[in-house]
């Protein structure tokens, strides 16, 4: 895999994770002690990816707070626990990065483009 150190927005990281409001986005940041950052680095955005998959583990049961207080090792382990694989995850995500940087303005790649007639 390519090595990526890009700074990213907030709002491409926002994409990137699907996350639908600047409201979730923000929360997760003032979470993550992220809030008032202009560009995030890919080790934020990975622990910003941990903290929504914690949520959504068990929803309504998991918070913010929670997520604080767990070790890396106890959230590896709870992440293995629901066969849930965080890099998997984190490197589709750094995949869709790399390919919508290679994109031309129109969405497509240039050969797709000459292939319709564009």
């Amino acid at each position: 895999m390519e090595c990526i150190t890009a700074q990213l927005s907030i709002k491409t990281c926002r994409e990137l994770l699907d996350i639908q409001t600047r409201e979730t986005m923000n929360q997760y940041l003032k979470t993550l002690d992220l809030f008032g950052s202009k560009r995030l680095g890919w080790e934020d955005l990975r622990r910003i990816l941990e903290l929504q998959t914690f949520l959504g583990l068990k929803h309504g049961r998991n918070s913010k707070s929670d997520f604080c207080d767990y070790t890396s090792e106890e959230l590896a382990t709870d992440f293995a626990n629901h066969g849930i694989n965080i890099e998997e995850r984190f490197n589709r995500i750094q995949n869709k990065f790399l390919i919508r940087q290679k994109l031309p303005q129109g969405g497509q790649p240039i050969q797709e483009r000459y292939k319709n007639g564009d």
